[in-house]
């Protein structure tokens, strides 16, 4: 039926009761309820309802720059109250049956054969069984490469690794068993299955398409849950086959968000649910395994209506429930400031965890229940200082924040937030990584006195002593050349190697790419050796047995890490 909306003034659109949809996609209804709009009006309704204003200017900044306008007001047209109030109402229109077959869950992966190393690591993930796209994935034998080809090897035994076959199919890439999902570059995310079974002669056996460009990925339990971002003026679609699903609800967080989020669940063999949401520019996105979410910064309750996401005061976080082919809306909760990453944000057991910071350098830290209402702060550590890493271990948040010193807290979550411990330093640490029960290791950058304050230094690795929480300690650090100094790892987690096998940390300087290699021995440093490649503009690492791989786009290189000696090296596409 035509809608008493229409007498507002509304242009006339062909609209109708939820029930009526057919083929038209169903919006939220700002007083509550919900609507259908044809596809041919989709962005004429964004524009009526003040979703989408493609004419409203955005601040252009630079790296790490901020413009003086960025944390202005915006203008926010009314028709009503706040989108957010509805949220909670629309549990019962998410997906619920589509047509077709429903997504089977896949099998476990394969099991090494003979033929395989008797130990490897595979990619550095935040999550235990939540695996994460990357350019290089690998089994006990088998190493996959994405360049101008994806490049398929024979890695055991070591001393016999070679190509074993390539695809024009290359990406960042998930592994499952025999099966490779490959997210293609460039436009909408597509998806490519290969069935890389027989190495020499990889088969597609699926392709998915989704509006938007890829944003994030994980892979749990054999069902991969995409995110994409887009434009607001595409109606949102997924297609697996010939099969094409489009979201049965589209949530809208609040008022003048400019991108089309989608979160869609892509199994090895179907599709699964599909949902989208009109959300800020920056979107962070954390998974438990049994949960995905969103950061929304800026759409929150606290302080809304702010230009920039960044400047936000505070951020909106949406809980999706993941279970195979099956995504739940979970309900939204509200935190003051913004995590600055996928670390800053936890979950364990029926708790949601997270550190948020803001640009005037106010640093908390919150937990939420089940319901996504806080539960339990600390607020205000190291005011004025900038955080610039997060990392969550079972109870505990380590967190580093810098001024002049890196101040490296410790802090519980097993109850009320409290800081329990506190290091003062030089330089900081911009990823941190659980070793064991009583070590972290940090990678991030020296500083040295400037005569206007510290200045960078080369890239530092640092191992703290946290078996004391309340008096953690530097064990042991070591500082890699000089200002001109990069690591890789410092901006991508998936760079890093660290195992009680071997610690590799790729460091870009003076016209090369180096894996600096090092054992943890009673909590110090202990240098292996150096792996030089050409200086390049992404470095992986992985062991099998004792042998270390280092990998750049151009060449793998395998070392004995018994004796640290060069035994193979092979040259990649």
């Amino acid at each position: 039926m035509v809608l008493a909306a229409m007498a507002a003034g509304m242009p006339a659109m062909a609209m109708a009761a939820v029930d009526d949809c057919g083929s038209g996609t169903p919006l939220l209804w700002p007083a509550g309820g919900s609507i259908c709009v044809d596809d041919g009006v989709y962005v004429e309704a964004l524009k009526w309802f003040g979703f989408y204003e493609p004419d409203m200017p955005l601040p252009v900044v630079g790296p790490g720059a901020m413009p003086g306008n960025a944390c202005g007001p915006v203008y926010e047209p009314w028709f009503g109250p706040p989108v957010m109030d509805v949220m909670e109402d629309a549990v019962d229109a998410m997906p619920a049956g589509m047509t077709g077959d429903r997504m089977m869950r896949s099998g476990a992966a394969s099991a090494a054969g003979s033929g395989a190393a008797p130990d490897h690591s595979t990619t550095n993930i935040q999550e235990y069984g939540v695996d994460e796209p990357d350019i290089v994935k690998n089994t006990a034998a088998s190493i996959y490469v994405a360049g101008d080809r994806l490049n398929i090897l024979d890695a055991w035994p070591p001393r016999d690794a070679g190509t074993a076959g390539h695809s024009y199919v290359t990406g960042k890439m998930l592994l499952h068993g025999d099966m490779l999902a490959v997210f293609e570059r460039g436009g909408d995310t597509k998806i490519t299955i290969l069935d890389v079974s027989d190495k020499s002669n990889p088969q597609t056996v699926h392709r998915a398409l989704i509006t938007g460009a890829m944003h994030e990925a994980r892979l749990v339990n054999g069902t991969i849950y995409v995110v994409t971002h887009d434009f607001p003026d595409r109606t949102p679609s997924a297609t697996y086959g010939n099969r094409t699903v489009q979201p049965a609800t589209h949530y809208f967080p609040h008022y003048g968000a400019d991108r089309q989020t989608v979160v869609a669940a892509v199994g090895f063999d179907g599709m699964g649910d599909v949902v989208s949401f009109l959300t800020p520019y920056d979107t962070t996105v954390y998974s438990s395994g049994h949960s995905l979410y969103l950061a929304l910064p800026g759409l929150g309750d606290f302080a809304r209506h702010m230009a920039w996401p960044a400047c936000a005061a505070d951020t909106k976080i949406v809980r999706l429930g993941l279970s195979g082919p099956d995504i739940s809306y979970g309900g939204d909760g509200t935190v003051p400031g913004f995590p600055i990453d996928q670390f800053a944000m936890s979950e364990k057991d029926d708790t949601f965890r997270t550190a948020t910071t803001t640009w005037s350098g106010v640093n908390s830290a919150y937990k939420l229940d089940r319901s996504m209402d806080i539960v339990g702060k600390v607020v205000d550590i190291a005011p004025g200082e900038t955080m610039h890493s997060a990392r969550f271990h079972g109870d505990t948040l380590y967190l580093v924040t810098f001024r002049q010193v890196d101040p490296f807290f410790v802090i519980d979550f097993a109850g009320d937030p409290r800081v329990l411990g506190e290091l003062k330093l030089p330089g900081f640490s911009e990823y941190l990584h659980p070793y064991d029960e009583d070590t972290i290791l940090g990678v991030g950058r020296e500083t040295v006195g400037g005569e206007w304050g510290p200045v960078l230094d080369g890239v530092k690795v640092t191992v703290f002593d946290v078996s004391d929480p309340a008096d953690p300690t530097l064990a042991d650090f070591t500082v890699i050349g000089d200002r001109t100094a990069y690591s890789s790892v410092q901006g991508d987690h998936k760079a890093a190697l660290v195992s009680e096998r071997a610690i590799s940390i790729p460091v870009s300087y003076d016209g090369a790419t180096s894996f600096h290699v090092y054992e943890i021995a009673d909590q110090a440093l202990v240098k292996q050796g150096v792996v030089h490649h050409p200086q390049s503009p992404w470095a992986r690492s992985l062991y099998m047995g004792d042998y270390l791989y280092t990998i750049t786009p151009t060449e793998l290189k395998i070392t004995d890490l018994d004796g640290f000696v060069l035994v193979n090296s092979v040259p990649l596409d």
